[in-house]
């Protein structure tokens, strides 16, 4: 702001303004006068070239060969926080979103201070500000409205070559962050083998100078003059034949004679004859070429995988010049899908007793795909050794709305929690750091689902979903935990609990809004809990919020006697506990009563047999008995650990944070030792009864820490285990298998002809369909052909139909996994599309776009028959091809799932 005095009858001046780096990318310009009690006024924008205060910059070598080392110069403020990335060109252009650019934060910086664009603007409204006069002025009535540019880099291809067997292809390459002491930091690294140019980008903070990044990205290319390039599908099953195509790059100026030599290690894949389709004898296979001057030839082999796993695909080519060489990996599945089981033992041996013994079945259809089995018997000293070690993988289900998306994120907090508490933090750095790692990631994901009033809703505000409240509390309950670990914002915890506080009726209750994750949550008593659960998560906000918390402790204690819903009172023992209720143990004695106990275990049901949260119930139920002095804890602890999977975590992602967070606390509060003493002697016995492996196992003070795993045979039905000695353990047997899908096609129609599934197996114009289904829940119909073009279309209907039984008439959320044909991709069109159906609240693809899952927020039996059109591009040419499967399922009642195979 600045006064400026001018002389009587001027008519211009010359103002002048020294640009500053606050004024970047646009700063705007309000000049106002008053005169014979008009105001007279002027606005205008002045933009300045895109640049930060804050400057980093990365030189580079421009080309290097595969494998070798370079080094890298980055130069920026000292004392800053600097972040690294260096990606494969081919990334960027199949999606240029994935990369920030400084065009996108200047544009956001540009969103922030633009006025609203409504038509009648008043004096100082363009800049941002607000006039206060008594003096008269002019409407303007219309404006050239400001618009946010647009802008989206554009990359040209280049391609390259290479020497020596090539069998580093990552698609990220450098992906790092550090503290800079000097201005000039340099980094040393192993180009990969891909040839390809990587885009490296670098980003600082500086405490002085703030934000700045990179203006461009600095180029290095990966080059040879002569090398073999090749394409693989994600992933082929057993059974099928795949032509693995080449391409040999000869950038020499003279055509060169080449052999090309494909070995087939370790005997993994037999090369098949392209004239009578059946497998050779030879394990190495070669062909001649002229590899043409500064050009490219193409040829391919044919092979039929003989083993499931990771097979390695190895290629040489050489002349009297050049040679190149690569080993890459093809993926190779099962047919059908996987049935994963896991089996936990609690044991707690005491001096008095000393010896256990217990026998494990393996059930084990018979109709399994054979030599698909897998099986792993492991033990340790500790409950949640196995929760530990797989933070990355405790749910085996799609993570794509902002409650799924928390088990990225809570149970990191919960692990640290435990770190801090038990002081194991120290001698745990490396886990300390993914954990750590993790949050922050989490962290950002989750604030893609906030509203501008603090609030989160099930796909974000993009999605136009309506504000949770049980989300809110949930996330921001979490937030307030991590607080310590991560930079979680006071203002988003804050506007968060706000938001809360706005839901609280006169009578004390918490209102329900937004999307209904599980019908468990309507009860008004068990709901109005797990809101005030939030509030006295912290000492801070038990302060701050002591009314809302008052309030809403009066209103569970005047409807004790109206609770009577399990999971409602689980939920209220715990708020009411951590309130210091007077009131806590009349409801934790009411939730006694609703108890089972079976063979030394103790649980809970739900009141609603249709939709059980049993985990989550009894995970409640321990935690509020943790802070008695009850003695059937363990008997609890047992029953949790058996509804666990191999990862440690349960079936879906709020049963496996509630019990995450019960386990952890029970382990505070009985450690285990250091003394345990215990000795595992194991046979495997197969369907027969015939010993096929026997063995044992250990656990000293010397090893307490290791989680010690051991492969039974394939043919184990059947483990007996006799443990001696003192302390506690557990003991985990994991195993899966594949069995067949069922396509159960009744008929199959082409040009409204009915034909045999036989006459036509290898025709791709043929449509098959499945006629009349056995379901549990959901009738899933696909339809799919092969167009001339090398496209498939799939027609996917689907209706929830479920038993008589069944009284609830409508799902919770839904997500449907479609499976593509070996080969074959989703088509960017398709995702497009899908998602502009009404009914869909979200598509997201997986394992390089060879599988689509679209999610529902839910179903009702009387709705209509749905559909869905998808189209896939056949990338890959696989023969013989395999069935590809559809499976449908209720996301927080997973048991209620269907799966349907299609083939064409």
């Amino acid at each position: 702001m600045k006064y400026i005095p001018l002389p009587a009858n001027t008519k211009s001046h010359i103002i002048k303004i020294k640009p500053a780096v606050d004024m970047i990318p646009r700063c705007y310009v309000y000049v106002h006068y008053i005169i014979n009690g008009d105001l007279r006024y002027c606005e205008l924008s002045l933009k300045f070239p895109n640049e930060f205060e804050n400057t980093v910059s990365i030189s580079a070598p421009s080309i290097a060969k595969p494998g070798q080392e370079v080094q890298l110069d980055l130069r920026a403020k000292p004392n800053s926080y600097v972040g690294l990335l260096a990606v494969d060109l081919s990334v960027y252009l199949e999606n240029p979103d994935f990369n920030i650019d400084r065009e996108r934060i200047f544009r956001e910086l540009v969103y922030d201070l633009t006025f609203s664009g409504v038509d009648v603007i008043y004096p100082g409204q363009i800049s941002g500000l607000i006039t206060l006069t008594n003096a008269n002025y002019l409407y303007e009535t219309s404006i050239e409205k400001y618009e946010r540019p647009r802008s989206k880099i554009e990359y040209d291809t280049f391609r390259t070559e290479r020497l020596k067997i090539r069998s580093k292809f990552p698609e990220t390459w450098i992906f790092m962050d550090f503290d800079n002491v000097s201005e000039m930091t340099q980094l040393t690294f192993n180009v990969p083998d891909t040839i390809t140019t990587w885009l490296i980008t670098a980003f600082s903070v500086n405490d002085e100078s703030g934000f700045g990044m990179m203006s461009e990205p600095t180029n290095l290319t990966v080059f040879k003059t002569f090398f073999i390039s090749t394409n693989l599908p994600y992933s082929i099953k057993s059974g099928e034949v795949v032509k693995i195509p080449l391409v040999i790059f000869n950038y020499h100026n003279k055509d060169l004679d080449t052999r090309i030599t494909m070995n087939s290690l370790d005997g993994d894949y037999d090369f098949i004859d392209e004239l009578t389709m059946q497998p050779m004898a030879s394990t190495t296979k070669s062909q001649d070429i002229i590899a043409s001057a500064n050009g490219g030839n193409t040829l391919h082999f044919f092979i039929k995988p003989k083993k499931l796993g990771v097979i390695r695909i190895n290629i040489k080519a050489t002349n009297y010049l050049y040679n190149d060489a690569i080993l890459q990996q093809l993926l190779v599945e099962p047919t059908g899908t996987m049935e994963n089981h896991n089996k936990d033992l609690f044991i707690n041996l005491k001096k008095s007793e000393q010896l256990f013994r217990s026998s494990i079945d393996i059930d084990v259809p018979e109709n399994h795909v054979a030599d698909t089995e897998f099986l792993q018997l492991s033990v340790s000293s500790d409950i949640l050794h196995t929760t530990l070690d797989n933070l990355d993988s405790l749910v085996q289900l799609p993570t794509g709305c902002a409650e799924q998306n928390m088990v990225n994120f809570a149970p990191n907090v919960l692990v640290l929690d435990h770190l801090r508490a038990t002081r194991k933090s120290s001698e745990n750095s490396d886990l300390v750091k993914r954990a750590t790692g993790h949050l922050e990631v989490g962290y950002q994901q989750e604030l893609s689902y906030r509203h501008y009033n603090g609030a989160y809703s099930v796909f974000g505000p993009n999605a136009q979903t309506e504000e949770s409240t049980w989300l809110t509390a949930y996330i921001t309950r979490f937030f307030i935990k991590a607080q310590r670990y991560a930079g979680v914002e006071n203002r988003i915890i804050q506007s968060g609990l706000h938001f809360l506080e706005s839901k609280q009726l006169p009578s004390g209750e918490f209102q329900y809004t937004g999307y209904l994750f599980h019908s468990a949550h309507q009860d008004r008593y068990g709901f109005t809990a797990f809101v005030l659960m939030t509030f006295l998560e912290s000492s801070k906000s038990s302060r701050n919020y002591k009314a809302v918390i008052q309030k809403g402790v009066n209103y569970l204690v005047d409807n004790i006697n109206n609770i009577n819903d399990t999971y409602a009172l689980s939920l209220v023992s715990v708020a009411l506990q951590m309130s210091k209720s007077e009131q806590a143990n009349q409801v934790l004695a009411k939730l006694q009563q609703k108890s089972h106990s079976k063979k030394g275990l103790k649980w809970w049901q739900s009141s609603n047999a249709e939709h059980s949260n049993d985990v989550e119930i009894t995970a409640y139920a321990l935690m509020a008995l943790l802070g008695t002095n009850s003695l059937d804890n363990i008997n609890i602890v047992k029953w949790i650990l058996e509804q666990r999977n191999k990862a440690g975590g349960f079936k879906t992602t709020h049963d496996t944070v509630v019990a995450l967070q019960a386990l952890i606390r029970f382990n505070q509060k009985y450690p285990s030792n250091n003394d345990t003493l215990l000795k595992f002697n194991y046979a495997a016995l197969d369907a027969q009864g015939l010993e096929v492996g026997n063995g044992f196992l250990g656990i000293d003070p010397s090893n307490s820490k290791i989680w010690q795993k051991i492969e039974l045979p394939k043919t184990t039905r059947l483990l007996q285990l006799k443990i001696e000695g003192e302390g506690n353990a557990l003991v985990q047997l994991a195993y899966h298998y594949y069995v067949p899908l069922e396509t159960d096609v009744e008929s199959i129609t082409l040009d409204d002809d009915s034909i045999t599934a036989t006459t036509f197996a290898k025709s791709s114009s043929v449509i098959h369909r499945r006629e009349t289904p056995k379901q549990k829940s959901f009738a899933i119909s696909p339809m799919a052909k092969l167009t001339s073009n090398a496209v498939m279309e799939l027609e996917v209907c689907f209706k929830f139909k479920p038993s008589k039984e069944l009284k609830h008439r409508q799902t919770n959320m839904v997500i449907m996994e479609i499976n593509m044909p070996s080969g074959f991709v989703v088509s960017p069109e398709s995702m497009h599309d899908l998602q502009e159906e009404e009914f869909v609240a979200r598509v997201e693809v997986k394992d390089s776009n060879t599988k689509c899952l679209a999610y529902f927020k839910h179903l009702q039996a009387d709705d209509d028959e749905k559909c869905l059109s998808i189209q896939a591009d056949n990338m890959h040419e696989v023969l013989q091809l395999e069935p590809a499967s559809i499976i449908m399922y209720d996301y927080y009642i997973p048991e209620n799932r269907d799966t349907i195979a299609y083939q064409m």
